[in-house]
């Protein structure tokens, strides 16, 4: 069954929920999980409240921790994480197949602001999707920006974190800010970062669980 997790309440995250409407794909009762408070967003804001109303969409509740079943070999786990949290909460997701178990965080603010290790986390996994939002402090100081004001682990910090760890997990980083170097494929940052190891998560990937 086609299902959609939704981790949090920022842009890019559920905006593309509106082709599900009537204009558009006009789907019919997709399951969508989400949390509390995201799913208070889009029963009681427009225009997702028409996604709800003509039942395009059936928002269902998930909590923290508490595995939810998609198939007889699927799993997926619902994980908060600290992410600033205007409008709801923000979920990570542990996804768990028949043979591989996958750790999904696009967004968190820092890794020492969880309450969960996040070598140890990793070293659970065989494959991590990671915040790859920025890759320094660089990234936007060139727009006037501080990236301070948008709290994501930068992708330095992390590779010095976990680069002992890329032998026995596969690390890809995912959620790259429009401005991040490590957009341009062939650039020698991207070389530089896929020579220690890590992997960058490009669209329309799959993978077998």
């Amino acid at each position: 069954m086609n299902t959609i997790f939704l981790s949090h309440a920022h842009i890019g995250h559920y905006p593309g929920l509106m082709y599900l409407g009537k204009e558009a794909i006009n789907s019919r009762q997709l399951p969508v999980k989400a949390g509390t408070k995201m799913k208070e967003v889009l029963e009681n804001n427009a225009p997702w409240s028409q996604l709800t109303a003509l039942e395009n969409i059936v928002v269902q509740e998930v909590f923290d921790r508490q595995q939810v079943s998609i198939s007889s070999e699927v799993t997926v786990t619902p994980i908060l994480v600290p992410h600033r949290n205007e409008f709801s909460e923000t979920f990570a997701f542990w996804i768990k197949g028949p043979n591989k178990k996958v750790l999904f965080i696009p967004d968190i603010d820092r890794w020492d602001e969880w309450d969960i290790d996040i070598r140890e986390a990793a070293k659970a996994a065989d494959i991590c999707f990671l915040d790859g939002t920025f890759h320094s402090p660089q990234d936007l100081a060139k727009i006037g920006r501080d990236y301070r004001q948008l709290p994501h682990p930068l992708m330095t910090e992390t590779i010095e974190l976990l680069g002992d760890l890329t032998g026995e997990t596969k690390i890809y980083f995912t959620h790259l800010n429009h401005s991040n170097p490590v957009l341009q494929k062939d650039g020698a940052l991207r070389k530089e970062i896929e020579a220690k190891g890590f992997y960058i998560a490009d669209e329309e990937m799959e993978f077998r669980l």
